[in-house]
């Protein structure tokens, strides 16, 4: 159960940073 509660928020995170990376790309 705990698994299912923490695995949304790594994904959660790791999109967060695609977003940065994807945006200094952008910016480079």
């Amino acid at each position: 159960m705990s698994s299912k509660l923490i695995a949304p928020s790594i994904l959660a995170a790791d999109f967060a940073n695609l977003q940065r990376d994807i945006e200094m790309v952008n910016k480079s």
